[in-house]
């Protein structure tokens, strides 16, 4: 099954994403290339999350998004 693209994210989603990719161009010594397939994986793993916690939300939950300090390895 081809993936989305440039799947949406929350706003806390993006943040997140635009955080990593500063650190990838700053500090990491990486081609063009491989900073991009890191953020489309990154992008696609907080779209999924983002889409299993609002399905296992429960109405007192807000669903506010990517939260990276929620998951554990």
């Amino acid at each position: 099954m081809k993936r989305q693209a440039n799947p949406p994210l929350s706003s806390p989603g993006e943040r997140a994403l635009a955080q990593y990719e500063r650190v990838l161009r700053e500090q990491e010594d990486l081609t063009v290339v491989s900073v991009r397939n890191y953020l489309s994986d990154v992008r696609h793993f907080i779209a999924w999350y983002e889409q299993q916690e609002a399905a296992c939300a429960t109405p007192a939950q807000d669903g506010s998004g990517f939260r990276p300090q929620a998951i554990a390895t």
